[in-house]
């Protein structure tokens, strides 16, 4: 596929100072997950997980949001309240939408994913 060639291209944007550039690269990650977010979980999900950990903030912040973008994408939940509960988190999703991210990533790379942004969430570097 002609993805495996632009993605790290679009990766590579993301850390680059001109904001031009970093807001090309973002817009271009969120059409490829817009449009093939079948193929982009194969193709983008393994760079993000890796972009997670990368020692440039401005990669690490990117990665996340178009993870979050991805997984949006997955759940079929369009990132507005779901709930009208009192809690933060009873707006995150339906079980329906746990269940489509599980069927699509497996449990382990799931669990392994919540984690790591779990842990980027407490963090302040």
């Amino acid at each position: 596929e002609c993805f495996a060639h632009v993605v790290p291209f679009v990766l590579c944007g993301l850390a680059e100072v001109g904001e031009t550039v970093r807001t090309s690269a973002t817009r271009t990650g969120q059409r490829i997950i817009s449009h093939f977010s079948d193929k982009a979980v194969e193709l983008l999900l393994p760079e993000l997980e890796e972009g997670m950990q990368n020692e440039h903030w401005r990669i690490r912040q990117s990665s996340i949001h178009l993870l979050g973008d991805l997984l949006y994408k997955i759940s079929g939940v369009s990132g507005n309240k779901t709930t009208m509960g009192d809690h933060d988190d009873d707006n995150f999703g339906t079980e329906v939408a746990h269940n489509a991210i599980l069927a699509a990533l497996g449990t382990e790379r799931r669990d392994r994913i919540y984690a790591r942004l779990y842990i980027k969430r407490l963090r302040v570097d």
